[in-house]
């Protein structure tokens, strides 16, 4: 059983009976986001919090060094360094909590919220809708299937060998985008 067609193919590559392999797929509970999408309307949440009217990335799931969440700090200081601000909104916790709020403030990065866990959908759903993008620079997973649920877009990493089955979703300047796999350069661009 399979999450995905990419691991299909890859069983097929290396000589799997195709009549072994069937394709599940992953997802959410469809019937309470499907609830909270009919209710959504934009609102000012992220105004209120950050006091400005910048585009507002986000990323939910562990903070933890396999998802490489420093490089959104990097990538923001980059744009930054541009003139282009941004707003990024954290949203769990895990390991690298303390290490990424130490890393934004050496950055002088002060436009982050770490939001904190979140297991309420409701409130899920009207933080991910109002956000303008999902980035997730390490390997993604249902982070994708979540984001894409409420509209908004994602950007993750291009190295498909080292992401979760989910990246599928990913439909490249459609629900979203890819990246160059461990440069910050291309994920600011």
């Amino acid at each position: 059983l399979l999450y995905g067609d990419y691991a299909k193919n890859l069983m097929i590559e290396n000589g799997i009976n195709k009549d072994k392999r069937h394709v599940i797929y992953n997802s959410l509970d469809y019937d309470s986001p499907l609830e909270n999408r009919k209710k959504l309307s934009e609102n000012d949440i992220y105004k209120s919090h950050f006091d400005n009217d910048n585009k507002v990335i986000y990323f939910i799931g562990r903070l933890n060094q396999s998802k490489r969440l420093d490089m959104i700090i990097d990538a923001l200081s980059i744009l930054k360094g541009r003139g282009k601000e941004y707003n990024l909104v954290l949203i769990g916790n895990g390991d690298d909590s303390e290490n990424l709020k130490i890393y934004s403030e050496k950055k002088r990065f002060n436009n982050v919220w770490f939001y904190g866990a979140c297991y309420d959908e409701k409130e899920l759903s009207s933080l991910i809708y109002n956000a303008d993008l999902c980035v997730s620079p390490g390997n993604i997973g249902l982070t994708a299937i979540h984001s894409l649920v409420y509209g908004t877009p994602v950007i993750t990493h291009n190295n498909f060998p080292y992401q979760g089955p989910e990246f599928e979703v990913i439909v490249e300047n459609e629900t979203g985008l890819f990246f160059e796999y461990n440069n910050i350069d291309s994920l600011a661009d």
